[in-house]
């Protein structure tokens, strides 16, 4: 999990999150004057764009939406909600998008009025934010009747009948309908029919899979679904020009008792060519490809069989293991169709590559099963270099701009490995969370990194199945260097000073691959990190008064390794669950530690290359999960833990590897790293304001949210965090820092409401947030909720937290 990251948005301008605590300077009185002001200009805006209805024909009627109403016998008040949930969004056409009732997209398109001409910033505007009125008459009710009788059929409530009628009042209208529903069917039996022959055989075999369960409800979309899924297994078995509509699903609805036998067999008169297994011949690779220039497909395409992958390179640009590896085809192997996607999927994530196109041709002799296979790459251009301004905020509430530079060779060794090289400068200050003046601070960052990105493993013992990996495993090693100078604002000098100077060298060589589509995995077995402090006199001085601060002083010298894990499961059909699980393991010491015990210099244990090492175990799972209440609610949650046990060197984890909690992607109502650890509470001095001291080396956190889509661009939100850190080891100078059987005693709880607007490319995010429960305090005044009070200035200062981000917080 990294604190710092940067959001790159691809529009060489990015904005990231910052937090900043709300800071009401006006009086009551200025308050409510604006409130007032506030009021009449939307009263304003209300009345000069609220007649919707004043240039509608005399034969439309502007559309307020509809109403269903259901009566059955034999369904249950659930399915009868869900049903109705289905046919309202089944219902054309959808009126206008509203908040509270008001169609404000219309408002704005009367409110702007016509323009001149199709372009224009004006018109834009119109086009973008505003929403022509939906209208309607009295034919859309027959058309959606039929529409909703003919769904309610597919899903096996036959005969069931739609009526409504169209409500009108001045020159608006209102949709009524009526659904009499009958009661469901369901499958009492499935059966697959079948002769001797073997490709009758093979289509009998993959009844074993079918999603025809006895039992289930009568769905015309599972029936869809199994003719697809009856293709692809055949297809995967050779077979290439099935497809689905050679299958047959007939239905017995004469059974009685609301039952009905399904009967899953061949359409008869299947041409030929489609019963045949076709197996792969020769593989042809155009590596150079020029769409605009026309190539002989068919080069020696006669000349031989099962040659392998033929690489066609007339400017010998790649090596022709990269395509070896790429593509999952062999010669003499029946076709495949999962193979197929494979091989598109690995050549696209090759990133060499503008175009990807693939085809296949039956080889021209009599009775042929043989497919060859020709893919078409155009190379994108192998060196480039960009140049990107961006801004961006980090976790410690600094905020600013940066510009970085970058070099790419896309095909460095002529197996498509990917080189970047990349400098940045920046200059960031510290936008929240300062309660005076020296509190302001400001940072200067220097950097540069070097990766290399190959898409195969180094290392020998590392085997993949090149059946199920969708992308080639990498191979990436990393270099990277980065200086911070910070500097504080010093209220007696009235000048900025020097704090301290951080050297951070990093290194690092790591191997990542995915099983299927759900699992990815990353495997680092070296990683060096080197953290060294230059602190001002002052800063130096300080750390006497304050042990916490030596261990962020220390250099931090950390050899070890870490393997991550992501899985991610494919959301099935129809579920309004979703879950995704991140874990870590970041291990640290162990080898260095074996070296420096084999040293005969015993004052020279602990010491590898005249440097003191880190010597710890790190543990950490993030989990989500999500549930769709309807479409427009969402409820996510998230559940964090993390546990750090350092040894042998070590007391606590170096800085860098510390958990903290707080912030905009955290627990709202605090400051990031503003919690913990334990019940230890901040004395605010510049030191602690500055680098962090509100570290741990366990975490436990649980966030829950309701998100409500109120429109397509518009998204509230509720939200509860709680959480804290801890140290794992106690420390004799602090009490309370580390974790006990009683840590539930020292969790954090905060709550708020948030706001999401949604421009296509980018949510931007605000939350408003306050503590309902501080750690800090005495045991039993933890609990602050009887302490809200909005109208008081001071209580809002202290207590009301503002965050801004991008994208959702988890």
């Amino acid at each position: 999990m990294t604190n710092d990251s940067i959001y790159d948005l691809r529009i060489n301008f990015a904005l990231r999150s910052f937090q900043l605590r709300r800071n009401v300077s006006s009086s009551p009185d200025e308050q409510r004057n604006i409130l007032f002001s506030i009021i009449i200009l939307f009263s304003t805006f209300l009345l000069s764009s609220c007649s919707f209805t004043k240039n509608i024909p005399s034969d439309k009627k502007f559309y307020q939406g509809s109403t269903i109403k259901i009566s059955s016998i034999g369904a249950n008040k659930q399915e009868i909600k869900s049903i109705e949930t289905v046919l309202s969004e089944k219902t054309r056409p959808q009126p206008n998008t509203r908040i509270f009732g008001f169609p404000y997209k219309v408002g704005i398109y009367n409110f702007i009025g016509k323009t001149k001409s199709e372009k224009g910033l004006k018109a834009s505007v119109r086009k973008r934010l505003g929403e022509a009125p939906v209208l309607v008459d009295e034919i859309i009710i027959s058309q959606n009747s039929k529409i909703l009788e003919n769904y309610l059929e597919e899903e096996g409530f036959f005969r069931s009948k739609v009526s409504g009628n169209l409500v009108v009042k001045d020159k608006s209208a209102k949709a009524k309908y009526e659904v009499k529903l009958t009661k469901r069917y369901y499958i009492n039996s499935v059966k697959f029919k079948h002769d001797s022959t073997d490709f009758s055989g093979s289509f009998f075999e993959t009844e074993g899979n079918t999603l025809l369960k006895t039992g289930n409800p009568y769905s015309f979309s599972t029936i869809k679904a199994e003719r697809e899924r009856i293709d692809l297994a055949l297809r995967q078995k050779g077979y290439y020009f099935f497809n689905p509509n050679y299958v047959i699903i007939k239905a017995d609805t004469n059974i009685g008792l609301h039952r009905v036998n399904l009967y899953v067999e061949l359409k008869p008169n299947i041409p030929e060519k489609t019963q045949k297994q076709y197996v792969i011949n020769d593989i042809y690779v155009f590596s150079n490809f020029n769409p605009s220039v026309s190539i002989a497909d068919s080069i020696d395409a006669e000349a031989d069989f099962f040659r392998g992958i033929i690489l066609v390179d007339s400017t010998n640009r790649y090596d022709q293991k990269v395509f070896t590896d790429a593509v999952g085809f062999r010669p003499a192997t029946p076709y495949n169709a999962d193979l197929q996607d494979v091989t598109l999927s690995r050549l696209i994530n090759l990133r060499n590559f503008k175009f990807v196109k693939n085809r296949f041709e039956v080889v021209n002799r009599l009775d042929s099963t043989l497919l060859n296979i020709y893919y078409y790459l155009t190379p994108l251009k192998q060196h480039s270099f960009r140049a990107d301004p961006r801004a961006s905020t980090r976790s410690s509430g600094f905020g600013g701009t940066e510009m970085s530079i970058s070099y790419v060779n896309r095909n460095t060794f002529r197996a498509a490995e990917i080189l970047t090289i990349g400098a940045r400068i920046g200059r960031e200050l510290q936008f929240g969370n300062k309660v005076d003046a020296s509190r302001n601070s400001r940072n200067t960052r220097l950097g540069f990194d070097v990766s290399l990105s190959v898409p195969r493993f180094w290392m020998p013992f590392l085997k993949i199945d090149p059946e199920n990996s969708r992308t080639l495993p990498q191979t990436n090693i990393n270099f990277g260097y980065e200086s911070i100078n910070n500097l504080y604002y010093d209220t007696t000098e009235t000048t900025f000073q020097r704090l301290y100077r951080l050297d951070s060298y990093k290194s690092s060589i790591s191997f990542s691959w995915r099983k299927g589509l759900e699992r990815e995995h990353t495997f680092a077995p070296l990683a060096v990190n080197l953290v060294k402090v230059d602190p001002s006199v002052e800063l130096a001085a300080r750390s006497f008064e304050d042990p916490r601060l030596l261990q962020i002083l220390d250099e931090q010298f950390i050899l070890g390794g870490n393997y991550a894990f992501n899985f991610t499961p494919i959301r099935k059909i129809g579920s309004k669950n979703s879950f995704l699980f991140n874990g870590n393991i970041d291990l640290a010491g162990n080898v260095a530690g074996v070296v420096s015990n084999l040293q005969k210099d015993e004052e020279k244990h602990g010491e590898l290359f005249g440097r003191f090492f880190s010597q710890y175990a790190k543990l950490d799972a993030d989990f989500r999960f999500y549930h769709d209440i309807n479409p427009k609610i969402r409820w996510a949650n998230r559940i964090i833990t993390g546990v750090g046990i350092p040894y042998g060197n070590s007391n606590a984890l170096p800085f860098t590897r510390r958990f903290f909690s707080g912030g905009d992607n955290g627990i709202r109502a605090f400051r990031a790293r503003g919690v913990g650890p334990g019940s230890y509470q901040s004395s605010g001095t510049v030191s602690e304001q500055f680098l962090g001291t509100q570290t741990g080396d366990i975490k436990l956190e649980m966030n829950t949210e309701i998100r409500f889509k109120a429109t397509d661009f518009l998204g509230l939100a509720a939200f509860i965090d709680a959480g804290n850190v801890w140290m794992y080891k106690p420390d004799e100078s602090i009490e309370n820092l580390n974790f006990t059987k009683n840590f539930y005693k020292q969790i954090a709880i905060g709550t708020g409401l948030g706001l999401r607007l949604d421009f296509s490319f980018v949510i931007l995010r605000l939350d408003l947030a306050t503590p309902i429960r501080k750690p800090f305090l005495e045991e039993d005044k933890r609990w602050v909720l009887d302490e809200i009070k909005f109208g008081v200035k001071d209580w809002r200062k202290e207590n009301l937290v503002w965050n801004i981000g991008i994208g959702y917080p988890f």
